[in-house]
Order: C-alpha cells, then sequence, then structure tokens
C-alpha cells in the first residue's frame, strides 16, 4: 500500500468514525431542551458536534490528513458514546438533568 492509499483510508476511516459521533450527538439532541437538561451538557454536545463535522471534513475543508492517532480517538470517543447510549434511550440521565430550584433558605 502506497502513502495516498494510506492517506485515504485513513480519511476514510476518520470520516465514519466522525459521521458516527454525529449521529450519536444529533440523537442525544432530540432527548434533550433547555428546560430539563443542564446547559453545560448541551455546550458539551454542541462542541463535540462540531468538532466531529471538522475532523470528518477536514482533507476539503483544512487540507489536513487525519492520521493514526486522529482516527483512534475518534474511534475511542464513539466507544464511549456507545457504551453510555443505554442511558440515553429512555431519556435523559440523571447526570444531565438540571437541578430543582431550591423552596427555601439553604
Amino acid at each position: 500500500m502506497n502513502y495516498l492509499e494510506q492517506q485515504y483510508l485513513l480519511s476514510l476511516a476518520n470520516f465514519a468514525a466522525c459521521s458516527g459521533l454525529g449521529w450519536c450527538c444529533v440523537c442525544r439532541f432530540a432527548v434533550m431542551s433547555s428546560a430539563t437538561t443542564r446547559w453545560d451538557v448541551r455546550l458539551n454536545f454542541a462542541l463535540l458536534f462540531a468538532a466531529a463535522t471538522a475532523s470528518g471534513f477536514a482533507p476539503l475543508l483544512f487540507r489536513e490528513w487525519p492520521g493514526y492517532t486522529q482516527v483512534g480517538l475518534a474511534v475511542g470517543t464513539l466507544a464511549v458514546l456507545v457504551s453510555g447510549a443505554r442511558e440515553w434511550r429512555v431519556g435523559l440521565p440523571e447526570y444531565a438533568r438540571t437541578d430543582a430550584a431550591p423552596l427555601g433558605p439553604p
């Protein structure tokens, strides 16, 4: 395999992993709302979605080819999101919910 073929394969693998990351973020966006979800959780998933989009399209947007470490990081992050999908399937997990407002003095 020559260098150009290797770059194309790494780019394809990175695009696939980043597409999976984007899909996971979109699925989680579907169950989030500003009334029920903490703002930092929404911000984190928005940043992850933007970074995955930029990384997946890096050869076109920035003329930058992904390396093994970039693909590995995308695959690892995707594995973390997929392993946590069970909690998100039925709605927001407890750590993502906004806290109830206190009713009395602290």
